[in-house]
Order: C-alpha cells, then structure tokens, then sequence
C-alpha cells in the first residue's frame, strides 16, 4: 500500500541520513503498548523519540521545525524501515 507523505523540502545530508543508519526503530515502546502504524519509537542517543509518518511527517524532538528544511535523523529512520522511496533515493 502506497502512502504520500507531506514532506518539507528535503535536502540529502550525508551526516543526517549516517545518523539514522545507525538507531533502531520500534513498532512498540518499553512497555509492549503497540503503536498505531506509521507511529513509531525511535532509539539512539540520550532518550527514546516517537515519531509518526501518518497523516503527516512529525517528531517529539522537534529538530525539523524552527527554520530548518531538513528531515530529522528520526524520522529519516522511520521513512527507511517504510523503504521510502525519497529516502532510498537520496542513499
């Protein structure tokens, strides 16, 4: 099933998408509570951060919001296990 994401404008960054290579993407947190799909807890680093795809692109840490035109390391992650097609393009 295809999904369209409501994207800001992305921009390849070679640090931010190595970032996300590297965390693991859960379906469920700590507790086994299961998330809806496209909500997703994102491990690496200091704390866990949840994101979601659906309906649209968003994140706790906020890092994509103020400004900046780029895709947090997070959700990069989460649009990857999605096997998103911008993002498998920008690798």
């Amino acid at each position: 099933m295809s999904r369209e994401h409501s994207y800001l404008e992305f921009r390849f960054d070679d640090k931010r998408v190595e970032k996300a290579l590297g965390l693991s993407v859960h379906l469920v947190d700590y507790e086994g509570v299961e998330l809806p799909e496209g909500h997703y807890m994102v491990i690496g680093g200091k704390q866990p951060h949840f994101c979601h795809t659906s309906p649209h692109l968003d994140c706790d840490c906020q890092d994509f919001v103020w400004g900046n035109d780029r895709l947090c390391k997070h959700l990069i992650a989460a649009l990857l296990l999605e096997k998103d097609p911008l993002i498998l393009g920008a690798l």
